[in-house]
């Protein structure tokens, strides 16, 4: 998600950083989606895309040209698990000491940071346009052979470059 400004305002603000995040909702029910993860990013996210082989890993890139990637499995990196639920003013309370109102509704929110992030020097100039994984029939790099697993992925930018990424 990011915020929908004007380009004056965006112009001003570009190259700082601020806090962003990525909502992860669940579509597995036909009438309730619900919200699973919220990601912590240092900055907008402008492509995403899951690991092929792991469903816990995930990649984003960045407004800023960086590759940002989540593991949703670790629990080192969880900033808080809470649950998010009507509490019984009506209010929404989350995680914390707030009491959790069984009543069907509330939901588990895990907030979560980074796995690891590309350095700026070796990182596009420009935002991500996309991130896709190479499969493993094509041989990328002859000293580390991909042995039948999907362990490189590419991410293009408008600043005319291609970065494979060793995803191991």
């Amino acid at each position: 998600m990011i915020d929908n400004m004007e380009f004056e305002l965006r112009s001003l603000i570009s190259g700082k950083s601020f806090e962003s995040y990525v909502l992860v909702l669940n579509f597995s029910d036909n009438y309730i989606i619900t919200l699973n993860y919220v990601l912590e990013t240092p900055i907008e996210i402008t492509s995403i895309e899951w690991h092929p082989e792991n469903p816990n890993v995930l990649y984003g890139g960045c407004l800023n040209g960086q590759v940002i990637v989540w593991d949703l499995s670790a629990s080192d990196k969880r900033i808080t698990t809470g649950s998010k639920s009507k509490g019984p003013s009506g209010d929404d309370d989350e995680g914390g000491g707030a009491a959790e109102v069984d009543d069907g509704k509330s939901q588990s929110i895990i907030k979560m940071k980074s796995l690891v992030q590309s350095f700026h020097v070796v990182s596009h100039k420009n935002f991500v346009s996309d991130i896709q994984f190479i499969p493993p029939s094509v041989k990328v790099d002859k000293r580390n052979p991909s042995n039948g697993k999907y362990s490189h992925m590419i991410s293009i930018s408008e600043d005319a470059v291609a970065n494979i990424w060793d995803c191991r």
